[in-house]
């Protein structure tokens, strides 16, 4: 595989390796445009010709490209080449992992301020990707990236699950995470997620569990679980039944606030412990005033912008829980409490008279439109344009004259097509304006319809029938042809009720009184 440096791939050229593992390797590439630097993630080929591991690669794109987070590993490209291998590529960070940073650059615990400022980000970005509906699964500080600046990565998603109420979606994750490799480290993981048989057995709350044992390495220094000391076996039976160790013997220096913190993120049962990492950090944020920036909290060049927690705004609301925040709110805005009222009852004023607005507003906008469409009726029925009718009638044709019910197709041969060629001329108009009403869920117009017209004048025609012919004689005497009626006029007024759908299209018709014209 270290053949791929300094070939090109895609729009980037591999420049050195950064990075190798069981599965593959990491690439850092360069695009040769705009000389972007992005991580290149490699499955080598005897690896991605298997189908397992093709989705499992698949899955972990998918994943990424669904999360979009500053605290998260952003993915920009997915490639599949099963002859040359699968490629991920991925934002990359310049920095170095938290483990590295623990036991190889601070070679001990992180100082406590400096690690409530670190871990804040990583609670943030697993809130997003928790209300996102993905669990990581495999939480430990080699997956978490720190940049120079202080700016938290977490990265590989590789065996995260994302939540799905489909049940056949559910099956082929459960199926996928059986390829015969441990999903996650053991030393980290929660006592659920060694007992769990299916993936679904596993929630977010596994990886709050997680969570505590990486902010435990932090604070102390030495994982919580030695793995050179100890068997896989032993840390299983530790994590199963056994409490975590007190945080003063490992480290005096912290002060006794954190215990019961971790207490509750590491409790056996997931009822026990935090139900969301907003929670978590909503416990850990009122700790940040205790804690003085002192220069053996920033051994790395710190980022101006960074000063401050950088965190989301809904996990910095969480610290008003505490009994003190509405007070800094008050000392530091420049209203007193009774302006901040007066403004707020100024501010619901105006957002209902806003509403009423808006609500008028649609109600005249909605009138316009029934009204034009009882024009549109009328015109039709004066056109004689049934076309223009079945644009306006949605779902039935009520009948214009007698019954309340009847097909479209039956509506329109008994009253257009048979019954318009009877008629000489027409004129149809609304005899005073409409009113538009609404009565529970029903939006309707009511008006009069003036209607005049005047039936052809009708001839009758010959009868030649064998009855007739049989009757009469075949060749009976010739009389004279009989006249043909008169035109007959005819005047209606019509009470009309038209019902409305929410698209403002007639429903149907209903006749509420009909009478002749004065």
């Amino acid at each position: 595989m270290s053949t791929l440096i300094g070939k090109k791939l895609l729009n980037y050229r591999i420049e050195k390796l950064l990075g190798q593992g069981g599965m593959g390797e990491v690439y850092l590439g360069v695009h040769t445009e705009i000389g972007r630097k992005v991580a290149i993630k490699v499955i080598s080929p005897h690896l991605a010709r298997d189908p397992r591991i093709q989705e499992r690669f698949k899955r972990e794109a998918l994943i990424l490209a669904k999360l979009n987070h500053p605290n998260i590993v952003q993915l920009y490209d997915y490639w599949a080449r099963p002859e040359e291998g699968l490629f991920l590529i991925m934002e990359y960070v310049e920095g170095i992992s938290l483990d590295r940073y623990i036991h190889r650059v601070q070679r001990g615990p992180i100082p406590p301020r400096r690690t409530i400022e670190i871990f804040l980000q990583v609670l943030d970005a697993f809130e997003y990707a928790h209300k996102n509906g993905v669990i990581h699964r495999d939480i430990k500080p080699s997956n978490i990236l720190l940049r120079t600046d202080d700016v938290v990565k977490v990265l590989d998603f590789g065996i995260a699950r994302i939540i799905s109420s489909d049940p056949d979606t559910a099956a082929d994750s459960s199926s996928l995470t059986k390829t015969g490799v441990t999903l996650g480290t053991v030393s980290y993981m929660s006592p659920e997620q060694l007992r769990s048989k299916r993936a679904s057995d596993i929630d977010h709350r596994s990886d709050i569990y997680s969570l505590g044992v990486v902010l435990f390495e932090m604070l102390t220094g030495r994982e919580l679980y030695d793995r050179s000391q100890l068997s896989e076996f032993e840390i299983l039976v530790k994590i199963a039944s056994e409490p975590p160790p007190p945080l003063s013997e490992l480290n005096p220096k912290i002060a006794p606030d954190f215990e019961p913190i971790l207490k509750k993120a590491l409790a056996k049962k997931r009822e026990e412990r935090y139900q969301s990492c907003q929670e978590f950090a909503a416990a850990l944020l009122p700790l940040l005033t205790k804690y003085d920036a002192s220069p053996e909290d920033s051994p790395t060049p710190r980022n101006p912008a960074l000063t401050k927690t950088q965190v989301s705004e809904k996990l910095v609301q969480a610290q008003t829980l505490s009994e003190n925040a509405p007070k800094k709110i008050f000392d530091k805005t420049l209203f007193s409490q009774r302006q901040y009222q007066i403004l707020t009852g100024i501010l619901i004023v105006l957002t209902l008279i806003g509403i009423i607005i808006w609500w008028k507003v649609s109600r005249a906008v909605a009138q316009r439109k029934a009204l034009a469409v009882a024009d549109s009726f009328a015109a039709a029925l004066h056109r004689h344009d049934p076309d223009l009718l079945n644009r306006l009638l949605s779902d039935s044709l009520a009948p214009f004259y007698a019954e309340q019910q009847i097909s479209k197709k039956q509506a329109l041969h008994k009253y257009f097509i048979d019954f318009w060629k009877t008629v000489q001329k027409d004129s149809v108009s609304w005899v005073q304006p409409l009113e538009y009403r609404q009565e529970g869920d029903e939006t309707f117009l009511e008006g009069l319809l003036y209607q005049s017209y005047t039936l052809r004048p009708v001839t009758p025609q010959p009868d030649y029938s064998i009855e007739r012919r049989w009757k009469k004689g075949f060749f009976p005497r010739k009389t004279p042809p009989k006249e043909a009626s008169a035109p007959t006029p005819v005047c209606k007024i019509k009470k009309l009720r038209l019902y409305l759908t929410k698209e403002r299209q007639i429903r149907a018709i209903q006749v509420l009184e009909t009478r002749e014209c004065p």
